[in-house]
């Protein structure tokens, strides 16, 4: 199965606003004592055979890309790996010096999705 990454565009955002509704109950996510809305954010979709199946969006605060959503509808295809590894690149190609997100503890399946990608728990 062929899994192509793009950027959100515009046309993308009432797609992006229900999804955001169905997976986290609202657009806006909260991280840092902040509210944002996350389907006005920039991100990347995951498309397979003309279907969505997975979408990230992030944020960038001075130096550091944070990824605020992160969503994989067909689960260990590569989808998760395709989006992580874009927004890595993404951050590098802006000369950002880190790429951050927000878990909770017991969101085991995250935790060690993103430890094998290299990321390292903090906090």
């Amino acid at each position: 199965m062929e899994i192509t990454i793009r950027r959100i565009e515009d046309s993308d955002r009432k797609w992006l606003t229900e999804v955001l509704i169905a997976e986290w109950g609202s657009v806006q996510i909260a991280n840092k004592g902040m509210l944002r809305d996350a389907s006005q954010m920039e991100g990347f979709i995951a498309e397979s055979q003309g279907e969505k199946v997975g979408v990230s969006t992030y944020d960038i605060f001075d130096s550091e890309l944070e990824i605020l959503t992160f969503n994989s509808f067909k689960e260990r295809i590569g989808v998760g790996s395709l989006l992580t590894e874009a927004t890595i690149q993404e951050a590098k190609e802006r000369k950002l010096n880190r790429v951050t997100l927000v878990t909770t503890n017991n969101n085991l399946n995250a935790l060690s999705f993103y430890q094998k990608r290299g990321f390292v728990i903090s906090g």
